[in-house]
């Protein structure tokens, strides 16, 4: 009511907008020199006309590719057609190299069987075995019954996929 007594109504709709949320999928763990794809995606808020910016100047697409040598976290801020803003993170963990060395336990003359085994270091255990030689060995464990002479493969495998090989090689002597 004004001071002449008048009286008037105003009335007005106010819509209220569902924030947005995003989210990054990619791998959480990568082998040392692997890289992984990184996708952001949005939903929520005014459902169209999403934009992202990633953290470190990455880039403005939705997805990036990265190669990380150390455990790295990564941000992006997307923003909605409505102009709301989210922000998601994801770290990325690098897994270290597997270090391999062949050790033998038997004669050096193999006139009997030997044993050959790996010593793993680095990567995530467990770790799975792979062995190939001579005569169509093959052998699954960390330890291998060697009955020939020649070289032998193993392909040594951690729990999160990387890999490293190495070669043992038995000279068998006859008298």
């Amino acid at each position: 009511t004004d001071g002449n007594g008048c009286t008037g109504t105003v009335s007005r709709t106010i819509t209220v907008n569902e924030n947005p949320s995003a989210s990054i999928s990619g791998f959480n763990t990568i082998c040392l020199g692997s890289s992984t794809t990184l996708t952001a995606t949005g939903s929520g808020g005014s459902g169209s006309g999403y934009t992202y910016t990633w953290n470190g100047g990455l880039g403005t697409n939705n997805a990036i590719t990265v190669s990380p040598t150390s455990n790295t976290s990564y941000s992006v801020t997307m923003t909605d057609g409505n102009g709301c803003v989210v922000t998601a993170n994801r770290t990325v963990n690098v897994n270290s190299s597997l270090n391999l060395s062949i050790n033998y336990n038997g004669s050096v003359c193999l006139r009997t069987n030997g044993t050959l085994g790996v010593n793993v270091s680095g990567g995530s255990s467990p770790y799975t075995f792979n062995w190939s030689g001579p005569s169509g060995f093959t052998s699954n464990t960390q330890s291998a019954t060697i009955t020939n002479d020649g070289n032998y493969y193993v392909t040594v495998t951690d729990a999160v996929g990387c890999s490293a090989n190495t070669t043992g090689f038995i000279y068998q002597r006859y008298d």
